[in-house]
């Protein structure tokens, strides 16, 4: 949240400020995987207890049809087993069809090959959305969409963008024709880009192209870089608002799956990827009003058998590549699992939102009422907090609640906003410079 701050004797321009932004009916959504112990009753707890209001769910094309013609047994059955567990759970998904996956395309056999608006495609798609439906005749969907990070196997390829976007203007009304038939609500459509697809100059128009014609846009984001070493934590920041400034209007930005790797064989660690969640949780709110729903991917971590064949199918087999998809959890996979340093952050993060009704163990740091090396300047009227230190590089500051709850963070130097949740005895925090309490009424 950005302002303008007016004080008796000058004006401040804010940078680098945030305030938490109350969920204002945003939703949070997780890949709910389980751990060793395979409970998928705790995996669902700790979904719960992190305000779930999605289960991302991905569903290769060629898995469940692998020729025309030819159902695959087991996969139909996982369905018909998640359409039952949809009616228990009252979770909605979000529903990935990976028709494109990433770095490989994932049709029935005969198809291989076959441009995406071939007419035996857009028949082919057709017979299996209503197979699909069949199947998960009671299972609601957040989003529905079709194609994952295509834009890493087209590059600058302008004809499969146009095929494609030829492909899905065909299919996608029968989708929502279908869906609508069982629900009776209407069902939000789009494709699933990567943000660095989304944002390089190389395919973002041709991105923008695709995306002109769909209900929402949709993206995964890993903070990592190129070689899947972890940028810094805060980078999401900067990043969300680039893509957003590519994407004006309103219509609606959809994170499908957001998550960072805790190896360090990609230059992290469980403490980095906690503080991830946070400056995530920043990124969200300077754009609360556009992305509706965020996934993080992933709950749990998965074992080192399963991260190999991810990279052996993905055709990347170096250490880091593998570390990057065996880390992403918020736990640990041995055994029933351990919570990551970064679980408990979201808590905090969606409790201090309202997200849900949820509760975390931040700890509430000690206050004082003798001086400590700063000086508070308060203006309630503005309901900003200014820290004022000696000369010298400037310090994260941390506005905390009476429980505990994180309401505002800044710098030093910098006017922080208060925001509506802040009010009554307050603790501001400057790191390594000690705690005081104020009140703003």
């Amino acid at each position: 949240m950005q302002r303008p701050l007016v004080t008796l004797t000058c004006s401040f321009v804010l940078l680098h400020l945030h305030a938490q932004v109350p969920a204002n009916g945003r939703r949070i959504g997780y890949l709910m995987n389980t751990a060793e112990d395979g409970n998928t009753g705790a995996a669902l707890g700790l979904a719960e207890a992190a305000c779930v209001e999605g289960a991302h769910k991905t569903l290769l094309w060629s898995a469940v049809q692998p020729a025309i013609g030819t159902w695959d047994a087991g996969e139909l059955m996982a369905l018909d087993l998640l359409n039952l567990q949809s009616a228990v759970q009252s979770v909605p998904r979000s529903l990935q069809i990976a028709v494109t996956n990433t770095a490989r395309n994932e049709v029935p056999a005969e198809l291989n090959g076959y441009p995406y608006d071939h007419p035996a495609m857009v028949a082919a798609f057709t017979v299996f959305l209503d197979t699909l439906f069949a199947h998960i005749p009671d299972m609601p969907l957040v989003y529905l969409n079709i194609g994952m990070e295509s834009d890493i196997m087209w590059g600058g390829d302008a004809l499969q963008y146009q095929r494609f976007g030829n492909f899905l203007a065909q299919v996608i009304p029968h989708a929502k024709q279908r869906y609508q038939a069982l629900h009776g609500t209407d069902l939000s459509v789009g494709t699933t880009m990567t943000w660095a697809g989304l944002t390089n100059p190389v395919s973002a128009a041709l991105c923008q192209g695709l995306n002109a014609g769909l209900d929402h846009i949709s993206l995964t984001y890993y903070g990592v870089v190129f070689g899947f070493t972890v940028k810094p934590p805060g980078q999401v920041i900067p990043d969300l608002d680039a893509l957003m400034a590519l994407y004006p209007g309103n219509k609606p930005v959809v994170v499908q799956e957001c998550g960072y790797p805790t190896s360090v064989h990609n230059a992290s660690s469980e403490a980095l990827q906690s503080q991830f969640i946070s400056a995530m949780f920043t990124a969200w709110d300077n754009h609360w009003s556009r992305i509706p729903y965020l996934s993080v991917s992933m709950l749990t971590d998965v074992d080192s058998t399963t991260a190999l064949a991810l990279a052996d199918y993905y055709g990347l087999m170096t250490t880091p590549y593998v570390e990057f998809h065996r880390t992403l959890g918020l736990r640990t996979w041995p055994g029933s699992g351990a919570l990551k340093p970064a679980y408990e952050t979201l808590l905090c993060e969606l409790r201090d939102r309202g997200f849900c009704t949820t509760t975390c163990t931040a700890s509430v740091p000690d206050g004082t009422d003798e001086e400590p090396a700063y000086r508070v300047v308060v203006d309630p009227a503005a309901g900003v907090v200014r820290v004022i230190t000696a000369p010298g590089p400037s310090r994260p500051v941390r506005v905390h609640a009476a429980d505990g709850r994180v309401v505002a963070r800044g710098r030093t130097g910098e006017p922080v906003p208060l925001g509506t949740m802040a009010t009554g005895v307050l603790l501001l925090e400057v790191e390594g410079l000690g705690v005081r309490r104020f009140m703003l009424d």
